[in-house]
């Protein structure tokens, strides 16, 4: 085979492995956009159903030892100051910590590690873990801005979102 048609083959191929690199990027992104509007449209229907002012998912850093809010309604603040929760402390790390859903009813007699939501007024929580891998757990939360009585059936509600959005997080970070 002459040098030029190798080449021009060559060529071919470079120019199809990049198509190929191309599409699986795109592929990527779109995923994201449409699982970030799902988790939108998702934590509107829990703040109805659940009649909550925030809805709150955080997810381990791969790197390190805390959490970051990975989205949220209600405490866009956390993601604009990159708010980062180190396993064990606050209710977000003592929930990925113990991996035990935690219902706190007056915020202001517990330690928090993000001052947003002092802040921004939050005072009851309902928190539980975000089971995504044999060791990586994240945390699920809803508040309240005023003082308010999460029930066992609140309880079960959160834990039944948080079942189905694990594997969600999981496929979406494969993606990624």
């Amino acid at each position: 085979m002459p040098d030029t048609l190798k080449q021009a083959l060559r060529r071919a191929e470079q120019a199809l492995e990049h198509l190929e690199k191309l599409r699986l990027e795109v592929s990527a992104v779109l995923l994201q956009v449409i699982f970030a509007e799902l988790l939108h449209r998702l934590f509107e229907e829990i703040r109805t159903a659940l009649d909550v002012d925030t809805v709150t998912l955080l997810l381990p850093r791969s790197s390190s030892q805390d959490l970051f809010v990975y989205n949220t309604i209600g405490l866009e603040e956390e993601i604009e100051q990159q708010v980062r929760i180190p396993l064990g402390q606050g209710v977000a790390g003592q929930i990925a910590a113990d991996i035990q859903p935690l219902i706190v009813e007056n915020l202001a007699q517990v330690e928090v590690a993000s001052p947003v939501l002092r802040n921004r007024g939050v005072q009851s929580l309902l928190g539980v873990p975000l089971h995504l891998g044999k060791q990586q757990v994240g945390v699920f939360h809803v508040g309240s801005f005023q003082r308010r009585h999460f029930t066992g059936e609140d309880t079960c509600t959160v834990e039944s979102v948080a079942e189905r959005i694990g594997p969600l997080i999981r496929i979406a970070q494969y993606s990624s």
